[in-house]
Parts: structure tokens; C-alpha cells; sequence
């Protein structure tokens, strides 16, 4: 119960937190509509919440009275905001009280001791200039430094106007004789002069050094000297009449030099000498501007870390909040923020982006943000980029040679395989490794003088000597590289083309995602292929941040084909391919990108070379660009794709089809020209079509299988399934016969057997044949030499030789002897019984030996003779079949092998052998005075006698004197 209710309150609580993130972002969405198309500025806000840090900055600004604090340090590193809480401090608090000093223009030099040409006089230049023009000139009336500003509209009046007084009176003009006039014209004039000559005096050069700075100017007379030193005074007078007592200064740590940083503590403590005012200097610094941590403590009298606003940290968070809204991939914005720490920075990005996005009106939003990051990231390269060189495009063209390489390597793997499947004659695993044991004089532990004897090394997985070195077979084909290519080539054949054929269709659709550099050391590499790898970086960055003025898929089509990478669009249609025909390189035409059924059409009307070229190439990717061009003009009814074909035939030999829907009349031209593929999908489809050819006679079907150009595998399988039932002597090409008995594609004829036989023997495919049909085959005779061999061979039986032996006509009784070794006993008792084998002891005890009986029709007298002259001994079953013939004389017989009988046995010779066969019968049952019974003295009565003794029916017999025997 426990379990379930937490269950549901997690159901809940997840449930509560969607809808808060619904609302979150409904109003985020809002807010961002608002704000949609609007920059945000770069510089520092005077704004800002400072509510954290309002607190230190009142006590270092109004330190108690105990507290000497004039030398304050706002530390934190670049980014972190310190301009703008010292702006919005002094806004809210002081906002005419500083001055403020910022060289965040000016291009920091590094100063070390081993640097001595650094010119300190050029910082106190500026840090003067600045101050000047913060300083009304009214109240500086008695400083050196003079301040050129322009002359102003009321200055130009009055210097007009005493012009024309002076020419006034010099000409007299108004010509106007009264006193009081000219008096009055010559004091005014003079006054104005007077006046004009004061003005001068105040912006007359006084040195012979002018320092500018932006579009004002003040002369300053300096030499070589220490600047600070010499015009310590006055400097101290710019100060005091500014009527300010703070001085903010801003970015003086871009010089890493402390020695600016002593020179202005003493100019502190050279304006609080007097003690009126407490001058205090609030410097903008990085935490890392002293090398050595009591330095840093010694300089300042307070330090206040500044917080960054924006760190590593949280910069994934800043980069979602200043994105919300836009249509960014999150995994996007959090490899972004990986690289893009600063927030100055990520406000540029933003900035950028939108203009970018403004400007360019592509969809690709993802991949925008990605190399506007770049651009602010990487300036330099960028700027490369966009020339397509630097860093970005060499990554990009060196993966393109990597991926050409790698898919060259398998496609001379595969041709390989090919050369080596064409350039032997061997066509079974067997006859393989035959020629090769021959050819390179390889011991085997199997004699090898026969495909056979390989076939059973092969079957049965024998030793083989490889190197010296005894291995099962399947141990030789691991081992041995010759030997594994020619293994290859021909019992995996198929498998192995395919495999390669997948090898490159993997190769040719891996794009540089997954790719992985061996040296990923510097930043720039590291920030391209993670986005590279993500799939935000492409091929065609270029035209994700310019402009193109055309149709969309043009645009990509011709990306890719330019850069030789990325996707082919076979059906794409162009309004006007002509546009840019003659923009692009021959060389682009033998790229995999430009196969297109309707740039194909254009070049075979228009541009011959580029179009024979196109072909040409076409070879060399496996893509069906042409079927794909065959079937695209056939949808459209174009009628001349044989003359098509041709062209495609002639000038890409090497090209081979996949015949899927095409037309059987360019299926026939492409079986003509041996211009299909090999793969076992195409096979299929080439043995249908002959399949389904309506002939009859299947003329073409035979005409391809006595083809040896053809492939074996469409010959063999258009054997199988599409030619019917032939004789052997159609098949020209003796290598088939086997696959023709094993598909069953042969007459079941004497004739075809006897054949097959003469030209390679009974093999295990002829054997099996014959055991499959051996009742098909008629009344027809066969051949002795194959009678023969069929009696060896222990893969026939007996049933199937019983079939052929009554026709058989041998010209000599065949010896056991040379039969022996594998011939079964029911083959032996068939020639027994057809009487085509010599009757030898051998014979008789190999069948006494396997408990078999001797056929009816052997049983004769001759038989009789045979085993009582030659003493074997015979099996109660021969027994039995002998004494059924009451025609045959075996009374000798039945004397030497009388302890062999059966009782039964035993009743059945008693007339035969005696002529008191009646005493004897008394004597088996028994009968009431039988033991009385007087027995004449012979030799036949003694051997009854023997076996009556032996089985227990009497005690003994004795010879009584009196010409018989006695019974006891």
C-alpha cells in the first residue's frame, strides 16, 4: 500500500512540475516575442543589481575615521561584471564625483624585465588626455596643457566683424566725416582686436610635442623623461580644480605592468598630502595582475572580489536563457557552453545569430548558431573559412581523401576476389585444393592422386603439412594466406563479395560524424568536432551564414557535388541546368554527387564529353545511377533506352546491372553483353527471367549455360530451374555435369550414366544420382566397368545393384578377393546368386561369418560338394535349406557335419543315412525297450550313434562281438 502512494504522489509531483514548466515557458515565449529581433548592447549596464555588493563598496567609500582607505581593487577576472557594478554604483551614488580613465581601446603590450623598450610615458599620455577632457577648461585656466577645441560660431561672427572694421577704417568706408563715429569705430575695432589677440594667446602651442588622441588634441611639451615626474604639478592641478576626489581606473591590467600601478599610488598620496580631500582610486583589475600574493595585498588598501556573472559553470544555463525562444537543440547550446564562458561573448553570439538568421532566412537554425560560435570563437579562421581554406576546410577535404581511400582499399579487395575466381579453373572447394597441394608440392597425410582424394580430406577435415607442421584442414585454410584467398574466391565467393559490397555502401554512407581524429590537442578541433560530431558543423557551412538565390535543393544538390560529399539526389528535376553547366570543373563530373537522371539527359544532348565521362565514373560507385536513369526515362516514355543501354554498355564496360524492373528486352542485352552484377540477389532475378521465357525448347537458357563467359552461378542456376530435362551431351562444358545430376536436370538414362562414367568416373554426385533413380532407369544394360565400380562403392547399396545385375554382362567371374575390402554381403549374395562371382572358401565363410543364408538358388549339389570337400562348416539355416532338397545327394555331407544338426535336422537324414532308421526314432522317443534294441556294426549307425551319445539320449554304445552294437 506504501509503495502504491508513492507511486501516485511521484505521479503527481512529475505531472506538477510539467504544467510549471508549460506556464514557465508561455510566459518566457512572451517575454522573448517582445524582444524578438532586438540586440543586446555589449557594454557595461549602470543598471545592474548590486545589492551584494552595495554594502562593501559604502564602507570602502566611507571608511570610518580610524580607516585609511584611498587604493581600492574591484578584482575579478574578464567578463565577470566589474564594470558594470561600478557603474551602477556611482550612478546611484556619486554620479559627479569620479573621473574615469578606460583603455579598454588601446592594445596591451606585455611588460617584463626583460622587456625594456615597453614606453610608460604612452599610458600617462592617455590617463592626462582623458582626465583633461573630463575637466571644464574654465577651471583650468592656468595649466600648460593647452586644450584645441573648434572655433565656435559666435568666435567666427566677432573675427568677421572686426575684419570689416579693420577694412573700414582703412578705407574710410562709409566715407562719413564726424568725430563721434570714428571714435566710436576705432574703439570697437580695437577692442575686438584686443580681444581676437587674447583668444589667440590662449590656444597657442607652447612645446613642440602634440599628442593626439581621437578627434581632440592637447599639446603637452615633454621630452624623455619620466612624465609623471616632470609634470607632476600640473597633473595635480587637473586633479584639485576638477572639483572630483574619485578616479575610476578601467582595464590598466591589459599592460601586466605594476610599475603603472606604483606611479599612480603616488600620485594618491601625493593629493591627499594636504588632507582637504580624500582622493580615492578605484582600479577595474584582474585577480592574476600581481605575480606575488603579498604585492597584491601591499598595493591596495581594500580588495573586492566581483562575483562572474558567467562562468563554465553556469554557462549552459546563461546560454538556455539568453536562447529561449529560438528553435536551438538543447544538446547544441550545451556543447556551446563548453567553449563559450564569457558573457560578453555569448551576448555577441547572440547578437550575431540574429542578425544572421535576419539576413540569411535559412532554416538551418542549429547549424547557423554553430558557425556564428565559430566566428566569434575563432575570428581568423572563420575569415579563412569563408574563402574556403583555413582549418575548417582542410578538416573537411582531408576526411573526403581518408573516406576515398578506405572505400578504393575494398573495392581492390573485391577485385581481387574476382581475378582470382576468373583466373582458376577450379570450380569446387575439392578441385581447389587439389591444384593447390599440386602446384605447391604440400604433404598431406591422405595420398593425394585424385580430386576424390582431396574431396575426402576436405570432408572428413585431414592433416595437412603447412610448414613443416602438421594441421586439420580447416586449421590450413586459417593458416595460409595464398590458400585462403583462393578459398575465398571460390566456396565463399558470394559471401564474401557481399560482405564487401556492404563494406562499401557503410563506407560510402559514413559521413565525417563519425570520425575521429588521432590529434585532438588544440581548442579549434576540439570545438569543430564536437559539433562535427553532433551533426551541427557540415559539409556545406558555407551557404548555412551566405546567401543563395535559387531553388533550395539546387543549392544542396550543387553543395554536394562540389565538395564531393554527402547525398546524391538521382530524380531531382532543375529548371534550368544550364544556368551553371559551364561553371562546373570536368573533374566534377566524376564525382558520385552529380549522378542525376536529369543532368545525365542534359549532357547526353548537350556535352558528350562530360556525359561519356559521367559514365565512365559510374564504374566505380555502387549507387544503379544508370538503372535508375533506364527506369526514369522508361516512366516517362522515352523509347530510346536500347540506344541507352548501348552507350552505357560502350563507354562503362566495366559497369554491372541490378536487372530489378527493368524490362526483359534490356535484361536480355545485358545477359548478352555480360554486363550484370554477380550478387546472389541478381542471380535470383536473372534465373527468373529465364524461368519465365516461354520457349519450348529452352534454346537461350541452353545457350547461356554452354557459355563459359557467363557467370557459373547463373549458368548452374539457370541449369536448376529453367532449362528442363536434357541429356548430358548438350551440356558442352563438362565442369556442369555434376550440378546437372545434382539438380536433377538429366534424362534418366543408361546412356547419360555410361557417359558421365567415361569422362570422370563414378563419383560421389554420379553414385548419388543413381541411388536416387535407380528405378527409372529401364531394361537398358550397363556398362561392366560400372557394375564394377558400383560394387565398391559402399555409398550404393545392395537394392540399387540388384536393380542393374540382371542385365549386366561380364565377361570373367569376378574374385572376391579384389572385391573384398568394401563390397557389402548382400552385394556378394547378388552375385552369388546371379552366379558372376567364383565360389571360393573365401566366399562361403565371408557369408557364413555374417549369419547370412545362402540364396535358394544356390543351393545344388555343387554347393553340397563344396563346403564337404573344403570342410566349412555350415550354418544350421544352410543345413535346413539343404536337407529341404531330397533331390541332393548329402549323406556325406550330413556324416561330416553331424554334430552340427538340429534334432528335427537329425529325424530328417535317418532314412538316408541308415537303413535302421527305426531303431533310431525308438531311441529319440524313447520308446518301451529301446535300450534292448540290437544296432548294426557300420560306419553310418556309429555316427548316429556319436550324436545320440552327445545330445544326451544314451548313456554309451559298445560293439558287442557279434557284429553289432549294445545300448546302454
Amino acid at each position: 500500500m506504501m509503495k502504491i502512494s508513492l507511486i501516485i504522489l511521484g505521479w503527481l509531483s512529475a505531472q506538477f512540475r510539467n504544467i510549471s514548466r508549460f506556464l514557465e515557458c508561455l510566459g518566457n515565449t512572451k517575454v522573448n516575442e517582445e524582444n524578438k529581433g532586438k540586440l543586446r548592447p555589449l557594454s557595461r549596464r549602470a543598471d545592474s543589481d548590486i545589492e551584494e555588493y552595495r554594502e562593501y563598496l559604502n564602507q570602502a567609500m566611507k571608511p570610518a575615521k580610524n580607516e585609511i582607505i584611498r587604493n581600492i581593487a574591484i578584482a575579478g577576472k574578464y567578463g565577470s561584471g566589474k564594470s558594470s557594478v561600478i557603474d551602477s554604483y556611482f550612478e546611484q551614488n556619486y554620479r559627479n564625483d569620479y573621473l574615469r580613465v578606460s583603455f579598454a581601446t588601446f592594445e596591451g603590450q606585455k611588460q617584463t624585465k626583460k622587456n625594456s623598450e615597453f614606453n610608460e610615458n604612452q599610458i600617462y599620455l592617455n590617463i592626462i588626455n582623458q582626465i583633461i577632457y573630463q575637466v571644464k577648461s574654465t577651471r583650468i585656466p592656468l595649466t600648460g596643457f593647452k586644450i584645441k577645441r573648434p572655433v565656435t560660431k559666435k568666435k567666427k561672427i566677432v573675427l568677421i566683424a572686426t575684419v570689416l572694421l579693420v577694412l573700414m577704417c582703412k578705407f574710410n568706408i562709409p566715407d562719413i566725416h564726424n568725430d563721434l563715429y570714428t571714435l566710436s569705430r576705432d574703439i570697437l575695432t580695437v577692442g575686438l582686436l584686443i580681444w581676437i589677440a587674447w583668444s589667440a594667446l590662449s590656444v597657442i602651442t607652447i612645446s613642440n610635442f602634440a599628442m593626439k588622441f581621437r578627434d581632440v588634441s592637447a599639446d603637452i611639451s615633454i621630452e624623455n623623461d619620466d612624465l609623471f615626474e616632470k609634470y607632476g604639478d600640473e597633473i595635480i592641478y587637473l586633479f584639485r580644480q576638477s572639483k572630483k576626489r574619485i578616479l575610476i581606473i578601467e582595464d590598466l591590467d591589459r599592460f601586466e605592468d605594476i610599475r603603472i600601478f606604483e606611479k599612480l599610488r603616488e600620485l594618491n598620496t601625493k593629493l591627499n598630502a594636504n588632507g582637504k580631500v580624500n582622493w580615492q582610486f578605484i582600479y577595474l583589475i584582474k585577480d592574476d595582475i600581481f605575480l606575488d600574493a603579498n604585492d597584491r595585498v601591499k598595493f591596495f588598501d581594500l580588495m573586492i572580489p566581483i562575483v562572474p556573472f558567467m562562468t563554465a559553470a553556469n554557462s549552459y544555463d546563461k546560454m538556455r536563457e539568453i536562447f529561449q525562444g529560438e528553435i536551438i537543440d538543447d544538446e547544441l547550446l550545451f556543447d556551446l557552453s563548453l567553449f563559450v564562458t564569457d558573457y560578453r561573448l555569448l551576448t555577441n553570439v547572440f547578437n550575431e545569430y540574429t542578425v544572421f538568421k535576419s539576413s540569411t532566412n535559412t532554416p538551418e537554425f542549429n547549424e547557423l548558431l554553430a558557425m556564428v560560435a565559430y566566428k566569434n570563437l575563432f575570428p581568423m579562421e572563420f575569415d579563412s573559412a569563408q574563402n574556403g581554406q583555413g582549418k575548417l576546410s582542410n578538416i573537411f577535404s582531408g576526411y573526403a581523401e581518408i573516406s576515398k581511400k578506405q572505400r578504393d582499399d575494398i573495392v581492390r579487395k573485391k577485385q581481387d576476389i574476382i581475378n582470382m575466381r576468373e583466373s582458376t579453373i577450379a570450380r569446387t572447394e575439392a578441385e581447389a585444393f587439389f591444384l593447390f597441394v599440386k602446384s605447391h608440392n604440400i604433404s598431406t597425410v591422405q595420398s593425394m592422386n585424385s580430386v576424390q582424394d582431396a574431396k575426402m580430406t576436405v570432408l572428413n577435415n585431414k592433416s595437412v603439412y603447412n610448414n613443416g607442421r602438421p594441421v586439420t584442414y580447416s586449421e590450413f585454410i586459417e593458416q595460409n594466406g595464398e590458400y585462403r584467398k583462393i578459398y575465398d574466391a571460390i566456396v565463399r565467393f558470394e559471401d564474401e563479395i557481399d560482405r564487401l559490397n556492404a563494406e562499401i555502401k557503410k563506407v560510402e554512407s559514413l559521413d565525417i560524424e563519425s570520425f575521429v581524429p588521432e590529434d585532438l590537442s588544440s581548442q579549434h578541433d576540439k570545438f569543430v568536432y564536437t559539433l562535427i560530431h553532433q551533426g551541427y558543423i557540415r559539409q556545406n557551412y558555407l551557404d548555412v551564414i551566405n546567401r543563395f538565390y535559387g531553388e533550395e535543393d539546387s543549392r544542396e544538390f550543387l553543395q554536394n557535388v562540389l565538395v564531393a560529399h554527402g547525398e546524391n539526389n538521382m530524380k531531382l528535376q532543375f529548371d534550368s541546368i544550364d544556368a551553371w553547366w559551364k561553371k562546373l570543373k570536368t573533374d566534377v563530373f566524376k564525382t558520385k554527387q552529380i549522378q542525376n537522371v536529369s543532368v545525365l539527359n542534359f549532357a547526353r544532348e548537350n556535352d558528350v564529353e562530360k556525359y561519356q565521362i559521367m559514365l565512365k565514373s559510374a564504374e566505380q560507385y555502387d549507387t544503379m545511377f544508370l538503372e535508375q536513369t533506364l527506369k526514369s526515362n522508361l516512366e516517362k516514355n522515352m523509347s530510346n533506352q536500347d540506344q541507352y543501354l548501348a552507350d552505357f554498355i560502350k563507354y562503362a564496360p566495366g559497369y554491372r546491372f541490378q536487372v530489378e524492373g527493368l524490362p526483359n528486352t534490356l535484361i536480355k542485352k545485358i545477359v548478352d553483353n555480360y554486363a550484370y552484377a554477380k550478387d546472389t540477389s541478381n542471380i535470383s532475378l536473372l534465373i527468373q527471367y529465364f524461368e519465365n521465357l516461354q520457349d519450348i525448347e529452352h534454346l537461350e537458357a541452353k545457350l547461356l549455360v554452354n557459355d563459359s563467359k557467363q557467370s557459373i552461378e547463373l549458368r548452374e542456376g539457370v541449369l536448376r530451374k529453367a532449362i528442363g530435362k536434357i541429356d548430358l551431351s548438350d551440356l558442352k562444358d563438362i565442369d556442369l555435369w555434376d550440378k546437372a545430376l545434382e539438380f536433377d536436370t538429366i534424362h534418366k538414362t543408361i546412356a547419360n550414366i555410361d557417359m558421365y562414367f567415361e569422362q570422370k568416373g563414378l563419383t560421389a554426385v554420379l553414385s548419388q544420382f543413381i541411388t536416387n533413380n535407380f528405378n527409372d532407369f529401364g531394361e537398358s544394360k550397363i556398362g561392366e566397368e560400372l557394375f564394377k565400380e558400383m560394387l565398391v562403392d559402399e555409398s550404393i547399396d545392395a537394392d540399387v545393384v540388384g536393380v542393374f545385375i540382371s542385365t549386366v554382362e561380364i565377361a570373367k567371374k569376378l574374385s572376391w578377393a579384389e572385391l573384398k575390402p568394401t563390397t557389402s554381403i548382400e552385394k556378394l549374395l547378388l552375385l552369388m546368386e546371379y552366379d558372376l562371382i567364383e565360389l571360393t572358401k573365401d566366399v562361403l565363410e565371408e557369408v557364413r561369418e555374417a549369419e547370412k543364408n545362402l540364396p535358394s538358388n544356390l543351393i545344388n549339389q555343387r554347393i553340397v560338394d563344396f563346403l564337404t570337400e573344403h570342410n566349412i562348416q555350415p550354418l544350421s539355416k544352410w543345413i535346413e535349406k539343404i536337407l529341404d532338397h531330397e533331390s541332393l545327394d548329402y549323406k556325406k555331407f550330413v556324416k561330416q557335419f553331424m554334430a552340427l544338426l538340429t534334432e528335427n535336422q537329425y529325424r530328417k537324414i535317418l532314412r538316408c543315412v541308415s537303413s535302421q532308421s527305426n531303431k533310431f526314432e525308438k531311441i529319440l522317443n524313447k520308446t518301451r525297450g529301446y535300450l534292448n534294441q540290437k544296432i548294426d556294426l557300420n560306419d553310418d549307425n556309429e555316427s548316429l550313434l556319436v550324436w545320440l551319445k552327445n545330445q544326451g539320449y544314451i548313456e554309451s554304445f559298445t560293439d558287442n562281438g557279434h557284429g553289432s552294437y549294445t545300448i546302454k
